[in-house]
């Protein structure tokens, strides 16, 4: 009879190894061997050797015995895949996402397809996608039927909890439900260190409400703001305390300029910056048009998860746009009382909540 050897692909140990003998079927030259149950993913490599009757038996063979791979022309394999491996969710449990609108939520089967070599299972179906224990499967989509996405309109503050099933092309499922529980949060309020004297700071985002009164309500401490358009006969805007409300020709504080702001005490200036609108068509990155001359520039947060004193980027790269046109960057040392010199070339870290003064030598745009 036929003697059959059956084992992984990868790995030819007697540990995965099943040798079988035929048995006949319905004809003397059909013969038939049933392997044990498959309990591991990946390749399955055949190989058959048969004697016939002769007094000087002769033997045939068939596939490759031993180790060999799907690339082997003469290998007989066949997949066994039966696991469906789990899925990253994002946000991920026990994560503080910052609410936004849409909020989006991830479904990534990135290891499917990719269990062993010529694994010809790469498509996953969604069969089940709860959110907060309400079905929403309908609202999941993908381009791949690997990374599958979920828009939620309108979340809410809190937690929440996702669960996800899923089906193969092999026919696997998840033995349990995948799932995630996370916590969406307000975006932190933007914490400006404002020292005694004159501070040079900008925004890292607009506040909903640009209004200088509104921007600084609960700063009395901050008698005097000014800030700097080249586009405008003299430049300066500024405003000043009275009766206590700032007034003059500044009127709105946003993440177009820097400012110049005079305080008497240490404190934070806390400002309220909504987060990044999610996924909105037709919304360009930030710009920032710079005239021939000084400007008076802000550090903007292009990913809006950055707070006060974080690094936003490099001198470099924040300024990549401007090219050879801008000569000189400053920002100033309000205990040191002193003017700080960037050095563009070789990159100086910039730091969200400072303002900087640039000097370039014709118009531009600086794209952060």
């Amino acid at each position: 009879a036929p003697v059959v050897t059956v084992l992984t692909a990868e790995s030819a140990t007697a540990t995965s190894s099943q040798v079988l003998t035929a048995v006949p079927s319905t004809s003397a030259l059909t013969w038939v061997a049933t392997t044990a149950k498959t309990n591991k993913t990946g390749l399955v490599n055949v190989s058959v050797t048969a004697s016939d009757k002769a007094a000087t038996a002769n033997v045939a063979t068939a596939g490759v015995t031993g180790n060999t791979d799907a690339d082997t022309t003469s290998a007989i394999t066949y997949e066994s895949d039966i696991v469906l491996p789990s899925p990253d969710i994002t946000p991920v449990t026990a994560s503080k996402p910052v609410t936004r609108d849409p909020f989006f939520i991830t479904i990534d089967f990135g290891d499917e397809g990719s269990e062993y070599n010529d694994d010809s299972n790469k498509t996953v179906t969604i069969t089940t996608f709860t959110y907060d224990g309400t079905d929403l499967l309908s609202s999941v989509s993908s381009s791949d039927d690997k990374k599958f996405l979920v828009a939620i309109t309108g979340v809410t503050l809190g937690a929440h909890t996702v669960k996800v099933n899923a089906e193969d092309a092999a026919g696997n499922v998840l033995a349990s439900d995948a799932a995630s529980t996370f916590t969406v949060i307000e975006r932190a309020v933007i914490k400006i260190p404002i020292q005694p004297g004159w501070n040079l700071v900008s925004l890292p985002g607009d506040p909903a409400d640009t209004a200088i009164n509104t921007v600084l309500a609960g700063n009395a401490e901050i008698s005097s703001v000014v800030s700097y358009d080249p586009e405008l006969p003299g430049g300066f805007l500024s405003a000043v305390r009275d009766d206590g409300n700032l007034a003059g020709t500044l009127e709105t504080i946003d993440s177009n300029r820097g400012y110049w702001m005079l305080s008497s005490v240490f404190k934070n200036l806390e400002v309220d910056i909504a987060p990044l609108a999610a996924g909105q068509a037709g919304t360009l990155p930030r710009s920032i048009a710079v005239s021939a001359g000084w400007n008076l520039v802000p550090v903007v947060d292009i990913t809006g998860t950055l707070a006060a004193g974080d690094v936003s980027t490099d001198s470099a790269a924040y300024f990549a746009s401007l090219g050879t046109s801008l000569t000189r960057a400053y920002t100033f040392d309000t205990v040191l009382n002193q003017w700080e010199l960037v050095t563009v070339a070789t990159g100086t870290n910039l730091e969200i909540g400072k303002a900087y003064w640039i000097y370039v030598t014709k118009a531009g745009v600086l794209a952060p």
